[in-house]
């Protein structure tokens, strides 16, 4: 099925669906609903006709633009991208995605969604016959505590530990218990038993024991009197308190009734260790939004293993955006400062696109205008001085995969026109060639400039904006994800000891020091920090960079005496400033100006008679 991708404003925005008939526009029964008020409420749709797609504007205030050029009726082919004010709408028909299933972002392929279970609140579980290792149910016990720990506030924790911890152990029933304080234990979950009959006298005899003694079932074996008591074999149970501090809070009853299946000591040990986990989790109180949720905490997990870090919520934001793009065969524009991991996202695009061929880099910067055609399209041998054999170009040794263009903005216009029919056509010319190379590439480019809104004082061309530009996503600068400097320190350094100190240094940092760092403003972003903490580490004596270290380096005090340096004006010279503005740009209507700035109009009547502003003679 045909799907519309969305971008505003040079960020991600959504992707929504098509039917017969698409209707997009701002009112709450549109197909596309694009939230802003300058869009129209019914303001265009999509009709598949006999002839195909077609992009109908339904007479809407501010026009449907293909380009520069409004239009009323025009055919949608994949990777017609069209403009309704800060939105980017591209229309994407490529049915080689379908066998994939977008999940909040996420893609998960159709062989793990059949067993996708909700109220386990993990994605991927495994049956429970199946055999596991001791590496991996370290490996699982590792996961299942940092899910408690990342789990939002809608999460189930007593239904995650519980499902979690039998599909570890491979326990036949379970149940879950909180400690009321005059109540005594109330069972929260229970898997395996009848939740309407009643519990065998055996069990709730070694239930009470356990909370009674404040030990396990195990350490419980050496009283005799105790092991006439229990059900099964302690080979067969496994109940533990949960202990907050020294503190009872409940418990966790696990159990084999088959004589075919025992407990390990790896079973006991992996809960024991988790008891206090367990226990936090349960009493912690969880705010909608403290911390990440499970989504993102798996999605981290994941770039990390692929050496990305991402722990702020507006990097992952971007990771789980192009997550959802990455399949679709459309051309992406990454915007951000030198130095913010343009590339790095480049890269994820590509290796979860499915793509065969190769990831091909340029840096269009960095390519003399003369020798930018000669790079991107090939030469024949004998083309020109120099050219002793015949070589492919960038865009050829791409093929079947992606090119990334960084620095785009950069390219002469003589070679934009060139790269425009490259892609409009999909073949290239070598230069000195006599026929056309037939390729298929997808690319994607990268700018620190803002092509979008100054492209004729770039000299940049519009058709080929619009080429390049079918979804735009902006990375964010070091300074907007304080949250990811400290990891990033870490693995920066474990590169740095591997790479460059020769094994003389195993370089670590203090977490002094990295508050220094998570208070700076990196204008070189992570570029800026790399080359600071190398500067650091072949000056420092030591095993731990500390935070006299780091004062040494001026540049890393630029950021802050330029902040101690901004002129702190009183708050109400900002509050005058900014009535000033909203009347400004409303022609002195009040009724507009108080909507702008959604507050009675009655208040502002009286702050403008309180500040003393006064509309200026006309």
């Amino acid at each position: 099925m045909p799907k519309i991708i969305v971008s505003r404003n040079s960020h991600f925005y959504n992707i929504f669906p098509t039917g017969k008939t698409t209707y997009i526009g701002r009112g709450p029964g549109n197909d596309v609903v694009l939230t802003d008020s300058s869009v129209s409420r019914k303001h265009a749709r999509i009709d598949l006709t006999e002839k195909g797609y077609y992009l109908i504007d339904e007479g809407s205030k501010n026009g449907t633009f293909i380009g520069d050029r409004a239009i009323h009726s025009h055919p949608l082919t994949h990777g017609t991208s069209f403009q309704i004010q800060d939105f980017r709408l591209t229309f994407v028909n490529d049915l080689g995605v379908e066998d994939q299933i977008q999940t909040g972002g996420a893609t998960i392929s159709k062989q793990y969604a059949e067993s996708w279970d909700e109220a386990t609140c993990t994605g991927f579980i495994r049956p429970m016959e199946q055999i596991w290792d001791t590496g991996e149910k370290l490996t699982r016990l590792i996961e299942i505590v940092m899910d408690l720990h990342a789990a939002s506030s809608d999460v189930d924790i007593g239904a995650l530990v519980l499902n979690a911890f039998i599909e570890l152990t491979g326990a036949k029933r379970g149940m879950l218990a909180r400690l009321h304080k005059t109540a005594g234990p109330i069972i929260t979950h229970m898997q395996g038993f009848d939740p309407n009959g009643k519990l065998p006298e055996s069990i709730r005899s070694v239930l009470t024991d356990v909370l009674d003694r404040d030990t396990s079932v195990v350490e419980m074996c050496n009283d005799k009197e105790i092991i006439k008591k229990m059900p099964f074999t302690s080979e067969k149970v496994l109940c533990m308190p949960l202990l907050k501090g020294s503190e009872t809070i409940g418990y966790l009853y696990l159990d084999h009734s088959d004589a075919d299946n025992i407990f390990a000591d790896i079973d006991y040990n992996m809960v024991l260790a988790a008891t206090g986990y367990i226990a936090e989790a349960l009493i912690e109180e969880r705010g909608p939004t403290r911390g990440l949720g499970r989504d993102e905490q798996q999605l981290a997990r994941e770039l990390e293993r692929k050496g990305i870090i991402a722990r702020s919520k507006k990097t992952l934001k971007v990771f789980k955006d192009t997550l959802s793009i990455a399949h679709y065969n459309v051309a992406v524009l990454i915007y951000g400062e030198t130095g913010s991991g343009k590339e790095v996202i480049a890269r994820y695009i590509h290796e979860n696109s499915g793509r065969k061929g190769k990831f091909i880099a340029c840096n269009c910067s960095a390519i003399a205008g003369a020798l930018v055609e000669s790079e991107l399209f090939g030469h024949e041998k004998g083309a020109f001085t120099g050219a002793v054999q015949q070589k492919p170009g960038l865009l050829e040794l791409a093929d079947q995969g992606t090119i990334f263009l960084d620095e785009i903005g950069d390219m002469p216009m003589e070679q934009q026109s060139k790269l425009l029919r490259v892609l409009q056509e999909q073949e290239v010319w070598r230069v000195g060639g006599r026929a056309a190379v037939k390729i298929d590439v997808r690319v994607i480019s990268a700018t620190h400039k803002d092509i979008k809104n100054n492209r004729d004082q770039l000299g940049f061309r519009d058709d080929l904006y619009y080429r390049l530009a079918n979804v735009e996503i902006t990375a964010p600068p070091l300074r907007d994800r304080a949250e990811d400097i400290a990891p990033l320190s870490r693995l920066i350094l474990k590169d740095l000891n591997a790479r460059h100190l020769n094994g003389e240094k195993n370089l670590s940092i203090s977490s002094k020091a990295l508050r220094l760092l998570e208070a700076y403003d990196w204008p070189g972003n992570i570029r800026e920090l790399r080359n600071t903490l190398f500067q650091v580490a072949t000056r420092c004596d030591g095993d731990i960079i500390e935070r006299q270290h780091l004062k040494g380096l001026l540049n890393v005090f630029e950021g802050a005496s330029q902040k101690s340096k901004l002129p702190i004006v009183p708050l109400i010279d900002v509050e005058r400033q900014h009535i000033i503005m909203a009347m400004e740009f409303t022609s002195w209507n009040k009724s507009a100006a108080a909507k702008l700035l959604k507050i009675d109009r009655n208040r502002l009547n009286r702050r403008i008679k309180k500040l003393g502003i006064q509309e200026p003679a006309s």
